[in-house]
């Protein structure tokens, strides 16, 4: 629905970065054998925020969003917690280029904030690359908490342009993210 609204009109590069946020109520099927207490549910509540940003625009988002995340996690008392950079397993043609792009990024990110950032190949079947924050539940448990999605593919696929400073169309980067996961 984000990207529906992104589309209700012609963007600018001037309106970059464009940014909305919510919060929902979200309701999936999940099997019973997967159910896990709050872990995994079939309903929950969770914020949502997108952006969409210009190529030139995705590590001052990234800095930003990293930041936001660390000093969460932090303000809740979870100081023990892991970054992962978590790729696709298998990457497109269109990806060898986003993939080493956004490595770049993330080293550079990682010196500036004194934070370590894992590189790994993802064991689900994730599309297209995320960024997820883990801590230690009461169990000593690590469980996801805090997710950045950076997708590269998904524009092409809804057909989200904007016009670039050249008068041309352009295809915009979409960062999806939920900071607390669910409030629950």
């Amino acid at each position: 629905s984000h990207l529906r609204m992104f589309g209700w009109k012609e963007r600018s590069y001037r309106d970059l970065p464009w940014k909305v946020g919510e919060i929902a109520k979200l309701i999936r099927y999940e099997k019973i054998s997967e159910l896990e207490g709050l872990h995994r549910a079939r309903e929950f509540t969770q914020d949502t925020t997108t952006i969409v940003c210009a190529r030139e625009q995705i590590e001052k988002e990234l800095d930003a969003l990293l930041s936001h995340m660390v000093l969460f996690a932090s303000d809740l008392g979870f100081d023990d917690f892991e970054i992962h950079y978590r790729v696709p397993a298998t990457i497109t043609k269109a990806q060898k280029i986003d993939h080493p792009f956004l490595s770049t990024i993330l080293r550079t990110l990682s010196r500036k904030q004194s934070i370590t950032i894992v590189e790994e190949m993802s064991d689900k079947k994730i599309s297209e690359p995320e960024i997820v924050l883990t801590v230690k539940d009461s169990l000593k448990q690590r469980r996801r908490w805090s997710k950045i999605q950076v997708l590269f593919t998904l524009p092409l696929e809804q057909q989200i342009t904007y016009i670039g400073s050249d008068g041309e169309n352009h295809v915009p980067v979409v960062i999806r993210t939920t900071l607390s996961g669910s409030l629950e």
